[in-house]
């Protein structure tokens, strides 16, 4: 695979590099096809015969890599190839073409949401919210808006919990001091 050619494949065959990034296993090769799509997404001056090339192929396969291999929760080639793939969705144009996809779009994000380390969710989010606002008209109210309603209500009904574990320190430090420490706390006036 030479990936200085990807640019050129990208707007003549992306049939071709599709099949490339979906043939190999190996996360360093796979990285750099993700690498040199995302690098030159937006320079690549995309036409309706490109754009309709890309969502025929390769769309298909960036969304199945995001939806059968695990997400990473430590920085590497897989994470990379993860977060370079969101971030190249991020970069679609939303236009009539994006359209018939919107709605596995937001099934994805969903999903991907509920499983993504923290840094590939806010992406997701934040392509969930874009997506919300560009399609809103033909967008029906449904499964998709109560997911999201349901996973916010998950995170807001946890939050406690996760600040607990992430920060023990400092939830000791504060009942210490409420339990009698100095004998006040932040919201005591001073006697």
């Amino acid at each position: 695979w030479n990936c200085s050619s990807c640019c050129k494949m990208l707007s003549v065959d992306c049939e071709s590099v599709a099949r490339n990034f979906q043939e190999t296993n190996d996360p360093q090769t796979q990285l750099q096809i993700a690498t040199e799509i995302r690098e030159n997404f937006l320079e690549i001056e995309i036409n309706a015969g490109e754009y309709s090339s890309f969502l025929r192929h390769l769309f298909p396969v960036f969304c199945r890599h995001l939806r059968e291999t695990e997400p990473q929760f430590v920085d590497g080639n897989e994470q990379k190839v993860r977060m370079y793939l969101l971030e190249i969705m991020n970069h679609l144009p939303p236009n009539e073409m994006l359209r018939p996809y919107v709605f596995d779009l937001l099934s994805l994000f969903v999903h991907l949401l509920e499983i993504e380390n923290e840094e590939n969710a806010l992406i997701c989010l934040q392509l969930l919210i874009d997506l919300q606002k560009t399609y809103r008209g033909v967008l029906e109210p449904g499964t998709i808006q109560i997911r999201v309603i349901d996973l916010l209500i998950k995170f807001l009904s946890e939050l406690p919990e996760t600040l607990s574990t992430v920060y023990p320190k400092m939830e000791k430090e504060t009942s210490t001091s409420r339990d009698g420490g100095s004998g006040t706390s932040p919201v005591d006036p001073p006697k």
